[in-house]
């Protein structure tokens, strides 16, 4: 089964269906797992994340399986209208410690790999109109108005 997503060409990497990553991604990337042991399935490079200076996680954006078989049908769905650009995303994945540098909430999604930050004016408003329909919902916090939650 061939899959795609924003890196092009896939090769099967584990035992689960949702288990791909791109080949050209060093295997460290395989070794990040959620606060649940979980792998994690990277869906893109990061723009700079705000705040933090470099992003981690050789500049990848990981997300959960789930969350991020999501995201993938999401932004093809995007390229369909936006020339094939991506969305470009600010924040995916954060470790605990990554998390608490940017003063993250202590039971944030981004922990679980389940949560995105979009702040590009025209990505931003295509995925409040769009990302339901994929399972991504807009949850602005106070003074943050990028976020969005995977919910299953």
């Amino acid at each position: 089964m061939a899959k795609t997503n924003l890196f092009g060409d896939m090769k099967k990497v584990g035992s689960s269906i949702l288990d791909f990553a791109p080949q050209s991604f060093s295997a460290s990337l395989l070794d990040y797992r959620d606060m649940l042991g979980k792998p994690l399935v990277p869906v893109g490079k990061y723009r700079l994340e705000k705040g933090s200076g470099t992003p981690r996680y050789e500049d990848t954006a990981l997300l959960s399986h789930e969350a991020g078989e999501a995201f993938i049908k999401m932004n093809d769905a995007y390229k369909k209208d936006h020339e094939g650009r991506d969305i470009p995303i600010e924040s995916a994945f954060r470790d605990p410690e990554h998390n608490k540098k940017v003063k993250g909430h202590r039971a944030s999604k981004h922990m679980r790999g389940e949560s995105v930050d979009i702040s590009d004016p025209e990505s931003l408003e295509w995925v409040k109109d769009n990302g339901e329909k994929f399972g991504w919902f807009f949850n602005p916090y106070k003074g943050d108005s990028t976020h969005f939650d995977y919910k299953k």
